[in-house]
């Protein structure tokens, strides 16, 4: 797991996973980012997709 800024400079340990889909949310570079497709094809969207439910 590693560390994600959080409001109040306080860390709140992520997986790697959710630091991957994170940085892929956040690209600096437009051309670079994924796009929603791409994103809701993440392999840790489609890990935790069982786990929520709509309105969550």
């Amino acid at each position: 797991m590693g560390p994600v800024g959080a409001i109040g400079g306080r860390r709140q340990p992520v997986s790697a996973g959710a630091a991957d889909f994170i940085t892929a949310c956040l690209h600096k570079d437009p051309a670079m980012r994924l796009t929603v497709p791409q994103l809701l094809q993440h392999r840790w969207i489609r890990a935790h997709a069982r786990q929520l439910r709509v309105g969550d």
